[in-house]
């Protein structure tokens, strides 16, 4: 084999190497250290929902006088009682009770579209699907059409209210420790912030007595609840009034005035009269109200009215026979607050010491009357001129309840 022999396959194959594309350099993949977060879910919103029977807007103790009932079956508040482990077979009517504000089963909640119900111990929970500052929850009852078991308003609980003592026609008043409320009609939305307690009412009227002073109250003088009775603001402070003599009492019976009667009802009575010593604090058994008329009559009645607006209704709350009157007129007064001091001024109160409660409607005729107590007169037909109420103004139905007020005397 000679040179070119050799030379010639070296400088081929050289040729064809020098002629072979570059392989390109592969780009490394960025793998990143950390991993994205998933949002994470809010705090469920929880809350209890309980008898606010005290009108305090917080659970705690209510004290009340056990009426005549039936075992076989309680009213319904007795019923919430005894399943929260308070039973009341022990106690006779008549008797002054402090029980705890039991918590309310099978109310529905709802916040926007997510719903559940209150447990037996009154709990619900809810998984917001974002956080908010402000969560809006409804509200549902299965007895709504009960006036016996149904609930009609929310107490909101807005804060601790402290009144000074101060002095007034001659009467040193004491320092008060109240709770600032709203009244809300149950229908309406609740703003709440976080975990909550919400108390619910069935009426919105508190006895208008301090538990300590006055332990064992006494009605004797009913609503009646046949006629009408209006308040004519046209005609100038002048009643017009149906006197038509006949009476139903509180057994159902007829009787005429002037005629055989049962104590307890006076024909075109406006509202209810209990006997109270003279001296004793009166306090307002209605929500955050406003002084609105201080009556000095001619017949030397001392009385205090106060008005207030819930579910679009103009109400008020007139105490009569006062023997001396401890706010001004405008005065914004809290439940429980002092209005003035038990006595038997006036004409109508015959010296006999009492303190006269009504509640009625105003409106630009003027004021119709309302029985505070739900009816449970039985009559078929009822008459015409029939005019009791279908439902009880207490925050108990027919159970009135003490307020929740602490006086520093």
């Amino acid at each position: 084999m000679n040179f070119k022999e050799i030379i010639i396959p070296i400088t081929i194959i050289f040729l064809f190497s020098s002629c072979t594309p570059t392989a390109p350099t592969p780009t490394p993949t960025v793998v990143p250290t950390t991993l994205p977060t998933a949002t994470p879910s809010p705090e469920p919103l929880t809350g209890i929902i309980f008898w606010d029977a005290n009108g305090s807007g917080l659970q705690d103790e209510t004290s009340f006088i056990i009426p005549e009932f039936d075992p076989e079956d309680p009213p319904y508040f007795f019923e919430l009682l005894a399943a929260n482990g308070t039973g009341l077979g022990n106690y006779t009517p008549g008797e002054l009770v402090s029980v705890p504000e039991p918590p309310i089963p099978g109310i529905g909640v709802c916040l926007d579209e997510i719903c559940t119900e209150t447990a037996a111990d009154g709990t619900f929970t809810l998984q917001p699907e974002k956080a908010q500052d402000t969560y809006y929850l409804k509200f549902s009852d299965p007895n709504t059409d009960d006036p016996t078991r149904a609930f009609r308003y929310i107490n909101k609980w807005n804060g601790l209210v402290v009144i000074e003592s101060y002095e007034m026609n001659g009467v040193m008043v004491p320092e008060q420790h109240l709770n600032d409320t709203k009244d809300i009609e149950i229908t309406k939305t609740l703003s709440v912030s976080d975990n909550t307690q919400i108390g619910l009412m069935q009426g919105f009227l508190t006895y208008p007595f301090v538990l300590e002073q006055y332990p064992e109250p006494f009605i004797w003088n009913y609503f009646d609840i046949i006629g009408n009775r209006f308040f004519d603001n046209a005609e100038k402070n002048t009643y017009t009034k149906s006197r038509d003599g006949n009476i139903i009492s509180y057994d159902g019976k007829y009787h005429r005035e002037g005629g055989p009667t049962k104590s307890g009802v006076n024909d075109s009575h406006t509202g209810t009269d209990f006997t109270i010593p003279v001296g004793n604090w009166i306090l307002s058994a209605s929500p955050n109200s406003e002084v609105y008329y201080l009556h000095h009559g001619d017949d030397e009645e001392l009385r205090v009215s106060n008005s207030f607006t819930l579910s679009g209704i103009n109400y008020s709350n007139s105490y009569g026979h006062l023997n001396a009157q401890l706010v001004e007129r405008s005065q914004k007064v809290p439940r429980g607050g002092i209005l003035g001091v038990s006595g038997n001024t006036g004409i109508y109160a015959g010296g006999y010491e009492e303190l006269h409660l009504d509640l009625s409607i105003m409106s630009n005729a003027g004021h119709k009357y309302i029985d505070i107590f739900r009816t449970i007169i039985e009559l078929d037909p009822l008459p015409e001129n029939y005019w009791g109420s279908e439902y009880s103004y207490w925050t108990v139905d027919n159970i009135p309840q003490y307020p929740l007020v602490e006086i520093i005397e």
